[in-house]
């Protein structure tokens, strides 16, 4: 139903788009099951500033922090994979994968976090930022521009879940 919503119509109207040459495309894919998860923008979405790398996360299911359940750990690296600021989250909840493998929005999927999950750390390890960071970088290099990446950790192993350009 989006394709005919007033947003949609009206772009394609802004640009000229017949609306009998459009369709819609549905992505279906696995959930991965996150350890942590986030946003990662390859610009300073603040400041603008092109060399920093801009990571939110938060444990579990990256619907936290796009949805703004939590605060987000976040952190700013700088063009060298530096460091330059940290800030810790709160994770007060935390989205956990459902029974049937997906993960849900609906209130009863949420759950405050429990005492284990509040042992682990507030944010993945900083080699993990780094070559989060630095796989960002190349994503906006092939783009040609400033990205806002959808990522997941689980395992140790990096997924990059979805991209799109930074707003301006």
């Amino acid at each position: 139903a989006s394709l005919w919503g007033n947003r949609a119509r009206a772009y394609r109207a802004a640009f000229g788009i017949a609306s009998d040459q459009v369709g819609m495309a549905v992505v279906v894919q696995r959930l991965v099951p996150a350890d942590y998860a986030g946003v990662m923008f390859t610009a300073n979405p603040v400041t603008g500033a092109r060399d920093e790398v801009v990571i939110d996360s938060s444990p579990g299911l990256g619907e936290a922090v796009v949805s703004g359940l939590v605060t987000p750990a976040h952190v700013v690296l700088d063009a060298t994979g530096r460091i330059v600021t940290r800030r810790d989250g709160h994770a007060d909840v935390a989205v956990p994968e459902g029974v049937d493998g997906t993960g849900s929005d609906a209130p009863s999927q949420q759950r405050p976090t429990d005492p284990a999950a509040a042992r682990c750390p507030p944010r993945p390890d900083d080699d993990t930022l780094v070559r989060l960071a630095e796989i960002g970088r190349r994503v906006a290099a092939t783009a040609g521009r400033p990205m806002d990446i959808d990522w997941a950790s689980v395992g140790g192993r990096l997924v990059l879940l979805q991209s799109r350009p930074m707003a301006a």
